[in-house]
C-alpha cells in the first residue's frame, strides 16, 4: 500500500521529469528560432551588401558559357546564360563584343542595358570603344512556354523597378514561328525603354513581331537612331504606322510617328 508520503514523491519526480522535457523542448526551439534568425540576417545583410551593378561582356564568337567567367578577357558565350547565371535583382549591363541573338523570354525587376562593345582603345583614351551590334531574336523563345500567353518570341517582361537600355544596337524583330500567341519583344507594365544610336528592323516585312506591347500604365520609349525596313507600324502594338503613338494613352515617346 502506498503512504501519502510515497505518492507525494511520485508526484514530485513526475512534475521534475515533465519541468525537464518542458525545458529541453523550450531550448531546443530557443536554439532554432536563434538559427533560423541568424540566417534571416546574413540573407538581408548580403543583399544590402550586394554589387549595386553588374558588368558581363558576352562574345558569341570566342566566348564561352560556364562559371566563373562574364569578364573583359573571359566572356560568355551567350546573353541569355549571362543574365541565367546573375544576380538579377541589380542593374546589369551587357557589353557585347559581337552581334548576338537573344533566346529565351524573362523577367526583368532592376535595370538591364546592352551596349555595342569592342577591346579597342578609344579616342578617349578609353580601354574600350563603343561599335554597333546586332541583336537577333529567335522565332520562337527556347524556355517553355509562359502560362499566362502561351507561346511567345524571346522576350523581356518589364515589371516592378525592371527597364532596358540600348546602346549602339541594331535591334532586328524576328519572323515569328508559325503559332505563336505572343509575338512582343518588351512586354512593359509602365516602365522605361532606351535606346541611343540604335536602328529597329523586321527581317521581313510579313512578320507578326511587335516591338513594344503595354501590359499596364503608360510605357516610356526614348528613342534615338533610325527605323529601318518593315519596322514602321511594328513599333507600338496596336498603333498602325505613321499614327503618333502619343495619342494612345499607353505610350509616351519622342517618336511622332510608328
Amino acid at each position: 500500500m502506498t503512504t501519502v508520503v510515497e505518492a507525494l514523491q511520485a508526484a514530485t519526480d513526475e512534475l521534475h521529469n515533465a519541468a525537464l522535457l518542458y525545458q529541453s523542448r523550450a531550448d531546443a526551439v530557443a536554439a532554432n528560432l536563434a538559427a533560423t534568425t541568424q540566417n534571416a540576417q546574413t540573407i538581408i545583410q548580403n543583399f544590402q551588401n550586394r554589387a549595386p551593378s553588374l558588368g558581363l561582356f558576352i562574345n558569341e564568337n570566342t566566348g564561352i558559357d560556364a562559371p566563373g567567367r562574364g569578364g573583359s578577357d573571359k566572356p560568355y558565350k551567350t546573353v541569355d546564360y549571362a543574365l541565367d547565371n546573375a544576380d538579377v535583382s541589380v542593374n546589369i549591363v551587357c557589353y557585347l563584343f559581337s552581334d548576338v541573338t537573344i533566346r529565351k523570354w524573362r523577367s526583368v525587376y532592376a535595370a538591364i542595358g546592352f551596349v555595342g562593345f569592342a577591346p579597342i582603345p578609344s579616342a578617349y583614351g578609353w580601354q574600350f570603344s563603343i561599335v554597333q551590334r546586332k541583336m537577333s531574336f529567335l522565332g520562337e523563345a527556347i524556355n517553355p512556354p509562359r502560362l499566362d500567353v502561351g507561346r511567345c518570341l524571346p522576350f523581356f517582361d518589364l515589371g516592378g523597378g525592371g527597364t532596358v537600355n540600348f546602346t549602339a544596337i541594331d535591334i532586328v524583330m524576328p519572323t515569328a514561328a508559325a503559332g505563336i500567341n505572343y509575338p512582343y519583344l518588351i512586354s512593359s507594365i509602365g516602365r522605361q525603354i532606351v535606346c541611343s544610336g540604335c536602328s529597329l528592323s523586321c527581317e521581313t516585312a510579313g512578320s507578326s513581331a511587335v516591338f513594344i506591347a503595354p501590359n499596364g500604365g503608360q510605357v516610356v520609349l526614348s528613342f534615338a537612331g533610325s527605323i529601318g525596313a518593315n519596322a514602321p507600324g511594328k513599333i507600338f502594338s496596336g498603333v498602325a504606322a505613321g499614327v503618333n503613338p502619343n495619342t494612345v494613352w499607353n505610350y509616351r515617346s519622342n517618336l511622332t510617328s510608328a
